[in-house]
């Protein structure tokens, strides 16, 4: 009995001091393995390669499953929602591409690792130094939005992504594994989707199925993950430059998102003021040094110019563009 309520106590306290260094949500879930179900439908995605070229999934499957291969003191995974939303279209210029509402400031990566080993630092201090922590945010084999969906921070959407019922889907995710047991929450299986396929429908390449996706279709896959020189032949990208919000602009469930406090994720002021002539010249010596802490380090340079070309040549409506490298 009092081992479970220092679990439930030490619970509510990290959720708190979660939501005092900013994140909108807080959830826990015991560390157990993943059921042979949900395993069998990960590696299924995988046999029909659903997730393109990205290689290093399948190389790291055991590691994904069981995360104690990776940490294995783990007893609970303490799991956080990070709000990049702000009401700003994800056209930053009028005249230039669209780019992930994600990718506008500081790269997530480096703003929610701060503070998840800020939160470590709180806990050894708090709860004492034998503490011990492992912290994931996206770029680690881990299984993320599978673990938040474990400790009860949304449900599993026909889009892939993860909603929470009072925010929406423009979060990210950060996981903290720690060698303490805490109070788990339970997970949310109601999936209140329901018969909207709104995402579905809006996807301009197919790349959505429900509770399904083909990255050899995705936007964000084709303009950040793939490697090739050149892109497939697929003239119905609109004019994303980086990344795609599409399933998320058309999500009902993000009639709750709210502007973010995060002082990060607000656009860098060099997004704001490029439009196609801007991009089209861009010097490697500039992309270095503006986008040294940006999301787009991700796809590089070259990836930025190879999809820079693609729109170029798929969309009439830059015209002026073109015009300006003829």
């Amino acid at each position: 009995m009092l081992t479970v309520l220092w679990s439930q106590m030490w619970a509510n306290a990290i959720k708190l001091r979660a939501r005092a260094l900013g994140f909108i949500e807080c959830g826990i879930a015991s560390v157990e393995p993943f059921t042979s179900e949900e395993i069998e439908r990960f590696r299924q995605w995988l046999h029909n390669h659903g997730h393109a070229g990205m290689r290093y999934m399948e190389e790291t499957f055991d590691l994904r499953v069981d995360v104690r291969h990776l940490f294995p003191e783990a007893r609970s995974v303490i799991c956080v929602l990070d709000n990049y939303f702000y009401a700003r279209s994800a056209r930053l210029h009028p005249r230039g591409p669209k780019i992930a509402r994600y990718a506008h400031g500081i790269d997530y990566h480096r703003v929610v690792t701060i503070r998840l080993k800020k939160l470590l630092r709180w806990m050894k201090q708090e709860i004492g130094e034998w503490v011990e922590g492992w912290h994931a945010v996206d770029s680690k084999p881990v299984w993320d939005r599978m673990w938040a969906w474990r400790a009860g921070l949304g449900w599993r959407a026909k889009s892939t992504m993860l909603i929470h019922p009072r925010w929406g889907t423009y979060h990210v995710i950060g996981l903290l594994f720690v060698n303490i047991p805490l109070v788990p929450d339970a997970p949310m299986r109601q999936d209140y989707c329901g018969r909207c396929h709104r995402c579905i429908d809006a996807c301009p390449t197919g790349a959505l199925q429900p509770y399904y996706l083909d990255a050899r279709k995705c936007i964000s896959y084709l303009t950040i993950e793939y490697r090739g020189d050149d892109l497939p032949e697929e003239p119905r990208w609109s004019d994303w430059l980086f990344g795609c919000d599409i399933c998320q602009e058309v999500c009902p469930w993000n009639r709750f998102a709210r502007p973010t406090s995060v002082a990060e994720y607000q656009p860098l002021p060099i997004l704001q003021q490029m439009d196609w002539n801007d991009w089209l010249n861009l010097r490697r010596g500039t992309f270095r040094r503006h986008f040294r802490y940006s999301p787009l380090r991700r796809a590089g340079l070259k990836g930025v110019r190879r999809t820079l070309r693609h729109l170029v040549k798929h969309q009439n409506t830059y015209s002026y563009a073109t015009a300006q490298t003829s």
